[in-house]
């Protein structure tokens, strides 16, 4: 083993030195301070989890995601290259680096600089255990972080190139930053190959120094220029928790907390501040926005939110024009619920500082039922869906009833949607109050938009059913007949039915027996907005039409007879813009429902509770 020199400190260190020592310092600092914010809950949960394979899992999800980008490269192979070229190839420099150190000392600690700069303590003609092998690795892999850099720089003015239609703009502070981050290893490329010289001979750095040994003078310029490449770090280090690519260390800091259980919906400041600071700005965001890409606005996705956040200039105007759809938050590669992130925010500017409801007392008895039937304020103005809901109910024989028979209110939702959540709270639990007193066994619902909010809010005892699912295992348990006819359908997965709460299957499987499934170019989790979302309090009529104009051209693309959806708002939202005709999906069952035949001889009912 050879002994590195240490009897002489060479200056140009020490601007690396100092930058490491900051980003360390204000990196602990800001951690620790967001741990401290967490609620009494997320402390629990981080404490019981940091020993437990969630652990094991986080460090996982932080080499698939934060070093190789795999979401992000199924999304958009080159865009996942280049992150995952800067990542994971100048980890494996680091992790290289130090055990280069290692094989050549024969210790395992070492002074900080030494692995990073190595060849200015280590000639080249040196051999030691695997030095050759040493060698390739650290040229190949800053091969592949240079190839990254030219993909950025390519983005950074060519950004259709890397097939993204839009970037964010760069504030003057991220513009000095990325300067830095792009100096970083064209920088230690020349400086190694320069202290190379003509000794080198390893294929990138080793042959580049022998090439310039040939007509400069590599002796003079050794020394300049890792202090040249010092100071790149150095303004790296102190700029990074100022700009956009904060994201880098605070990503891997979210991972863990997601993976140890904080839950979403019970978000405190703490895990807010680490989820809005892994964004990292890629723009991903703008291209799946509707607002964007149909409507024109700008300002208002994913990547301005969070910038705007940490300037502090969030404003109201902005985050309240917002479908709420999703689509954002399906995209990012990071995982940050931009959603919910959103909604968390505006309560903020909540309006309804008084809510008293009066109006609703609560009954004194109510009648029992197996199945109570919510059938939504916005299936009040599509009717056809509750009246096809009842036909289908009573031809099951199934024992229900409706709230609004008695009494009911809104879900909730739309005051919580707008921030308004101490008044979607007491529409709870009304609500709740009346469900839990018909002793009913299940609830079921026309509307997405009160499904989500009934299983995310609520708590309720009982299963919550959207009338899709419900109305498959109707089918499923015999006790309604379908008859299957030959119609072209294609469906259209609501955002809060399909992104928000992850059912897409069973409105499928049950079209599927009424007719046939044509396939559009946006299903599932990429399924567009229809643009009438109750979310959006800013949007203009105008570009409402837009987008429900672009839906329906999309949605009919495939020619169907039929346009079917599970939600009032896009069925009314869609049918203004559509001359194919537009159902729900218990409507189109309804349509297609056969009479059971009864036998002469009847037979004892036996009680049968779907679910």
């Amino acid at each position: 083993m050879s002994q590195i020199p240490t009897h002489t400190f060479p200056l140009f260190v020490v601007p690396f030195l100092a930058g490491l020592l900051f980003i360390t310092a204000w990196l602990v600092f800001l951690f620790l301070k967001w741990i401290y914010e967490l609620d009494r809950n997320g402390l629990v949960k981080f404490g019981q989890n940091i020993l437990t394979m969630k652990t094991i899992r986080a460090f996982g999800e932080v080499f698939m995601e934060s070093l190789l980008h795999r979401k992000l490269f199924r999304k958009n192979p080159l865009l996942g290259y280049m992150h995952l070229c800067f990542a994971f190839g100048w980890f494996m420099i680091i992790l290289i680096g130090k055990l280069e150190v290692i094989a050549y000392s024969g210790k395992i600690t070492a002074r900080p600089y030494v692995a990073i700069f190595f060849k200015h303590f280590v000639s080249p003609e040196e051999k030691f255990r695997h030095s050759d092998t040493y060698a390739f690795l650290m040229d190949f892999f800053l091969l592949m972080i240079l190839s990254g850099l030219f993909l950025a720089v390519l983005k950074r003015f060519r950004s259709k190139t890397l097939g993204m239609a839009h970037t964010t703009p760069h504030n003057r502070i991220d513009k000095w930053t990325l300067a830095f981050l792009w100096l970083i290893f064209p920088v230690r490329y020349l400086a190694e190959s320069i202290a190379s010289g003509s000794e080198g001979h390893s294929f990138l750095t080793g042959q580049t120094g022998r090439l310039l040994a040939s007509f400069l003078p590599v002796g003079q310029m050794e020394i300049p220029f890792w202090w040249f490449y010092s100071v790149v770090l150095f303004g790296f280090f102190v700029l990074l928790p100022f700009s956009r690519y904060m994201h880098i260390p605070t990503e891997v800091a979210y991972i863990f907390l997601k993976q140890w259980g904080l839950d979403k919906r019970e978000m405190d400041r703490g895990f807010t501040n680490f989820e809005i600071y892994s964004c990292s700005r890629c723009g991903v965001c703008i291209d799946v926005c509707q607002l964007k890409t149909q409507a024109g606005i700008s300002t208002v996705q994913g990547v301005n939110f969070t910038r705007d956040i940490r300037s502090g200039s969030l404003s109201e105007e902005n985050l309240r024009n917002c479908l709420m759809c999703g689509r954002c938050t399906e995209a990012c590669p990071v995982g940050i619920e931009l959603t919910l992130q959103k909604q968390i925010y505006r309560e903020q500017f909540a309006r309804l500082d008084k809510n008293g409801f009066d109006y609703l007392v609560p009954l004194k008895t109510t009648k029992k039922s197996t199945v109570v039937y919510f059938p939504g304020c916005m299936s009040s103005l599509s009717p056809g869906i509750e009246q096809a809901m009842v036909k289908i109910m009573e031809e099951a024989g199934e024992d229900f009833k409706r709230m609004n028979d008695e009494q009911g209110a809104c879900c909730g939702r739309p005051m919580f949607l707008s921030g308004n959540t101490g008044a979607a709270r007491k529409l709870v639990a009304f609500n709740r109050d009346y469900i839990l007193a018909s002793e009913a066994k299940m609830l079921v619902t026309s509307c997405p938009i009160c499904y989500k909010m009934f299983n995310e809010h609520y708590e309720l005892p009982i299963p919550v059913l959207h009338h899709s699912e419900y109305l498959l295992k109707l089918a499923e348990a015999g006790k309604i007949q379908i008859k299957k006819r030959q119609l072209r359908m294609v469906y259209h997965d609501p955002c809060e039915l399909g992104r928000g709460s992850g059912i897409y299957d069973q409105p499928r499987k049950l079209l599927q027996q009424t007719g046939t499934l044509a396939v559009s170019a946006f299903e599932r989790a990429n399924s567009l907005c229809c643009g009438g979302s109750l979310a959006n309090t800013k949007i203009s009529q105008g570009n409402k039409d837009k987008i429900a104009k672009h839906l329906v051209e999309e949605l009919c693309a495939p020619r169907p007879e039929i346009l079917a959806t599970a939600c009032p708002v896009c069925k009314r939202t869609i049918a203004r813009h559509s001359k194919t005709k537009v159902m729900d999906i218990a409507e189109i069952v309804a349509e297609n429902i056969q009479k059971k035949q009864y036998s002469i001889f009847p037979e004892k009912k036996e009680e049968f509770i779907v679910g």
